[in-house]
């Protein structure tokens, strides 16, 4: 009974196995095993049928290519922002409205058309099905299930050649079988595809500037993805035909070898498997030689059946296989716009795929197919000197590089494992600087230091000042500003003081927010009996006292001067009042959230207060965290923080948002970078 439940929920659940293989699997299927591919299976009928030459031949599946190249830039972007469902379900649409045009073509032009839109299916439903699977399935499963999608194309080449057989000399009726296939791929994928963009879609500043995609990571996954795709497209574009000019050949032989090739890419399925257990660089060794190998045969060895079936098994297998790689290793660069990063890579191999069928079918006119199959094979095996210098044997290593992290004392080094994986910067190029860096005495202090450390606090304060005396800032239909929140803590406080005096402690302490709140208590009649600044920073208690002092008297200010990290409760005294302990300034942005409530439960007892402000994302996205950081105070501090570590900075600072993994969970950190010299 209990199987039976788990098979109906299977069949009935959206993101079940069955519906996002199944569903990722068709549409690949249809867009690049039928609209795109299956156009060299046709190519002798083509040709005969509008009298074409090789290299009209080669101009079209160009053509082809060129649709898909401008395709995969929109399918990358609409599924970062929009999700993944609208543009797998335009490229499904694209795939049938293509191949419905190649079966009722009635002249060169239709055809054309009709190729072109077929050929830009793949580029609008293919990226985005990374961000489907990222979504859909857990890390451990996504390697598998994005392999299995991908071997889709092999399931749409096998089954073109006999649909072809069927047709026969009506191979238009083919096409059109093809265009009734796309549209059941698309109606299923617009039932069970996530419609939200990925989590992180845009954490990045720049996801999809020519910075963030040409980073040292990136460079030999790209140049690999440009060069794979000039070789294997002169296989797809001409294989049929070549072997189509050697009349001793039984007959259907080019159907057969096309049905090989389908059979042979199943095996592609294994991509995921094959990175866990060898690991991508050696997986890659092994694809690339055997691909190559395809290439030679034909080369040398077209006349041979047995040549022919082998060289058939090698490239069905091989290319499903490579092409499945790549998209491990690009979503392995690439985490946080998976759909940016994978559709970046396979835009290139498309890139190369549109150069090298109409020079290949030049080439061919004078040079004849064979020499042009046998460059193919010495193009394919230059492939392995662009292979990853790292091993990687799943899409999400860096999700358990962060995992890893999660126990770690600092903030500072779990976010430059972050920076270091998701933004274009290597890890071995990053230093990080420590709060006590930052804010406390050093050995060596000088007048230099002692006035950067002031510098360092004003910063701060101005900052803050602004906020406070900007009665709009913040405020909107559903929420209030940052002064009127802060009026209404102080009237929550007065609310639960019930009579008694109030001790205010303050963490990292900010004299403009707690001016406010505390003349804000003193109008409500509240009895201020003392204040306690606690602080890294020795430079910040001159400022308070200053501007604390008239409020609550001289004899009623206390200053602590140490690591907040090492105090507790105990250190503040007993005290028979209600004790407030607020942190409004910027040091709890320091630590992990875990650890910083281990911080702060060390230092309060039962009946305090504790208030602590947070950045929350608003529906303006992250541009307001990035425009607060890219203010001028902002980068006076960061200049100021390298000044304390002797570090020459060679040019302002730049902001990321990026994703970390704690014990709490998943959470967004803003952090400021400055290259230095």
């Amino acid at each position: 009974m209990s199987r039976a439940r788990q098979s109906i929920k299977g069949f009935t659940d959206p993101t079940s196995t069955f519906h996002v293989v199944g569903a990722g699997l068709l549409i690949v299927a249809s867009t690049y095993g039928l609209a795109r591919y299956t156009y060299g299976l046709f190519v002798p009928a083509i040709q005969a049928e509008f009298h074409l030459s090789t290299a009209a031949i080669g101009l079209l599946g160009s053509a082809s290519y060129a649709g898909y190249l401008a395709a995969t830039l929109l399918g990358s972007t609409l599924s970062g922002s929009l999700g993944p469902r609208g543009p797998i379900i335009a490229g499904g649409l694209a795939a049938a409205a293509g191949m419905a045009l190649i079966g009722l073509a009635p002249s060169l032009p239709w055809l054309a058309v009709g190729i072109v839109l077929a050929g830009t299916s793949p580029g609008l439903a293919y990226p985005p099905l990374s961000d489907a699977v990222v979504q859909l399935r857990s890390p451990e499963r996504q390697g598998r299930t994005y392999a299995l999608i991908n071997s889709g194309t092999s399931y749409g080449i096998m089954i073109s050649a006999p649909l072809a057989l069927w047709a026969g000399q009506q191979w238009q009726i083919a096409w059109l079988a093809f265009a009734c296939i796309a549209v059941i791929a698309t109606v299923w994928n617009s039932r069970i595809m996530p419609t939200a963009p990925p989590r992180g879609a845009q954490q990045a500043i720049q996801p999809l500037s020519w910075r963030w995609l040409l980073q040292p990571r990136s460079v030999p996954l790209f140049s690999g993805a440009l060069l794979f795709g000039v070789t294997s497209a002169v296989y797809w574009t001409f294989a049929v035909d070549h072997i189509a000019g050697y009349g001793d050949l039984p007959g259907g032989s080019a159907q057969l070898f096309w049905i090989l090739v389908g059979l042979a890419g199943v095996a592609g399925g294994s991509a995921g498997d094959g990175v866990a257990w060898f690991g991508l660089k050696n997986t890659f060794r092994v694809a690339l030689f055997a691909n190559a190998a395809a290439c030679a045969l034909l080369g040398f060895a077209a006349g041979q059946w047995s040549a022919l079936l082998l060289s058939a098994l090698l490239f069905g297998s091989t290319f499903i296989l490579i092409t499945g790689l790549f998209g491990i290793w690009s979503v392995h660069v690439f985490q946080e716009r998976p759909s940016a990063g994978f559709g970046a890579t396979f835009f290139l191999i498309s890139a190369g795929q549109l150069i090298s069928p109409a020079i290949a079918g030049m080439a061919a006119d004078h040079l004849g197919l064979g020499w042009v199959f046998d460059m193919t094979a010495l193009g394919t095996l230059a492939v392995m000197v662009c292979l990853p210098s790292g091993d990687i044997r799943q899409m999400s290593d860096a999700n358990s590089k962060m995992e890893a992290l999660m126990d770690h004392e600092h903030l500072e080094d779990i976010v430059k494992t972050s920076l270091g994986t998701l933004a274009p910067l290597s890890i071995g190029d990053i230093d990080t600087v420590s709060n006590t860096d930052k804010y406390a005495i050093i050995e060596k202090q000088d007048e230099q230091n002692d006035a950067e450390l002031e510098n360092i606090f004003s910063y701060m304060a101005e900052l803050n000042e602004a906020a406070v005396n900007n009665e709009s800032l913040c405020a909107g239909k559903e929420s209030t500003s940052i002064r009127d929140c802060l009026c209404h803590t102080a009237d929550f406080i007065a609310a639960h003081a019930h009579g008694k005096p109030i001790r205010y402690v303050e963490i990292g302490p900010e004299p403009h927010k707690t001016t406010l709140i505390l003349e804000h208590l003193e109008k409500r009649g509240i009895n201020l009996d003392s204040y306690v600044g606690i602080d890294i920073n020795p430079r910040s208690e001159m400022r308070m006292r200053q501007v604390l002092e008239p409020i609550i008297g001289s004899d009623r200010f206390r200053y602590i001067i140490g690591d907040y990290n090492t105090l507790t409760a105990d250190d503040l005294e007993a005290y028979e009042g209600l004790t407030v302990i607020t942190m409004l300034g910027f040091q709890e942005g320091n630590e992990t959230p875990d650890k910083m409530a281990g911080i702060l439960a060390g230092l309060t007892k039962p009946g305090d207060l504790l208030f602590s402000e947070m950045q929350l994302n608003s529906g303006r996205g992250y541009g307001p965290i990035i425009n607060f950081y890219d203010s001028h105070p902002m980068k006076q501090f960061s200049d100021s923080v390298c000044k304390r570590n002797h570090v020459v900075a060679a040019d302002q600072h730049s902001i990321f948002v990026i994703p970390i993994e704690t014990k709490l969970g998943g959470i967004m950190v803003a952090a400021t970078i400055v290259p230095y010299k």
